[in-house]
């Protein structure tokens, strides 16, 4: 039986050759470092004549492109996850502006209670296709703070003592939360550009 091995800084491979044993090829490395090593396989086998060698390089060949494929749903897989980060920040964004466009909103009357601020609670569920946990909203429930009263003696939602209950939401924190939410957006878009840019080079190599 004959081992060949290499080692290098980002990559090896191994192959075993044995007359009683089919081949065995083992890999690892980064798949996009595996491009441009694809091509070298491929001229080789249009110089040689051995048909011995040409099987090597078949299989090393198909190993290298099975490798890249699996890479490919890896990048997919991490689209995906993006994605649904994409859709969980847009949905906070949207919970904030609500809160945001109400802070103003009393009640009608003094019996009736105003806009009550929105919160998003988000959960973590685990995706056996991806294996992967990926982020969903659970559901969207009232803050339970306290309102703000002000006097306002003539207003038509005033109570017995002149005050009126506005909505518990502070301009301040929403805007921190919108700050917060459209860096956690960016950073998940800039993610899911590097993913879809790593899986068109693949594609590209491969044609």
């Amino acid at each position: 039986m004959r081992i060949y091995s290499v080692n290098l800084k980002n990559w090896s491979v191994a192959a075993n050759f044995s007359a009683s044993a089919p081949i065995n090829i083992g890999l690892r490395c980064s798949p996009l470092l595996l491009l441009p090593l694809f091509q070298i396989p491929c001229r080789l086998y249009l110089f040689t004549n051995s048909s011995f060698t040409r099987s090597i390089l078949i299989m090393l060949m198909l190993v290298l492109v099975s490798h890249i494929a699996f890479a490919g749903d890896d990048l997919s897989a991490s689209s995906r996850i993006s994605a649904r980060g994409l859709q969980l920040q847009s949905e906070r964004l949207k919970i904030i502006a609500q809160n945001i466009a109400n802070a103003d909103t009393p009640g009608r009357t003094a019996n009736e209670a105003p806009y009550s601020r929105k919160v998003i609670v988000v959960n973590t569920k685990y995706n056996e296709e991806l294996n992967a946990h990926l982020t969903e909203v659970s559901k969207i429930s009232s803050d339970r703070s306290k309102y703000k009263l002000k006097y306002e003696p003539h207003h038509p939602a005033a109570d017995q003592n002149g005050y009126v209950k506005y909505p518990n939401v502070d301009h301040v924190l929403e805007m921190a939360d919108a700050k917060e939410a459209q860096r956690s957006y960016e950073a998940n878009l800039s993610a899911l550009e590097i993913a879809r840019a790593n899986k068109s080079k693949i594609l590209e190599a491969l044609k």
